[in-house]
């Protein structure tokens, strides 16, 4: 994304807040700051908490005046220090790991897990959007199915009770689906 690009974004961000007074109407005093390559909005679209972008190198002047201009108090980090240095986050090794820890350390609904690709963003943009709603996790997985998201499946198997995949069996083969089924089901 180019630097004249990214400073748009942070405008047009920045002014939305502004004229919607998100953070103010719904009483929240927080912001999620996301690095761009993040896939993880399902915790602020379901808690109504405004999106701020950050740069790697620190916040743009547009983010400062945004985040004293709706008096945040609190913010979410999310992606790893080489994404965002410095900052108390939920960021593992890559965004396979990124997404387990979001799921475990927000304590989100586990009833239903959606499961999307962290190849494209297209489906786990969906797949947040939907989750989103009931708080749901979404877990990411590549051509397997990642460690961090074996790890997650299992340590949580006894409160998962739907997984919707995300995408056709191009994307999540069919043999990724049965060895999240399985290690959901042991």
């Amino acid at each position: 994304m180019s630097r004249q690009y990214r400073a748009q974004v942070y405008r047009w961000v920045s002014q939305l807040l502004k004229r919607k007074k998100l953070a103010r109407d719904a009483q929240l005093s927080q912001a999620v700051s996301l690095a761009f390559d993040s896939r993880d909005n399902l915790y602020a679209a379901y808690n109504g908490i405004p999106i701020l972008f950050t740069q790697r190198s620190g916040l743009p002047d547009i983010t400062v005046r945004t985040m004293n201009d709706l008096r945040v108090e609190k913010t979410v980090v999310v992606g790893g220090d080489s994404v965002v240095p410095g900052a108390v986050r939920y960021g593992g090794s890559d965004r396979y790991e990124t997404a387990a820890m979001i799921a475990q350390e927000l304590k989100l609904n586990l009833n239903t897990v959606y499961v999307a690709t962290g190849k494209g963003f297209v489906d786990a943009l969906v797949a947040g959007n939907l989750a989103s709603h009931t708080l749901s996790p979404l877990i990411l997985v590549d051509h397997g199915v990642p460690d961090a998201a074996a790890g997650f499946f299992s340590a949580n198997r006894d409160s998962i009770h739907n997984l919707v995949m995300v995408g056709g069996e191009g994307i999540i083969n069919q043999a990724q689906e049965d060895q999240i089924r399985e290690t959901v089901e042991k």
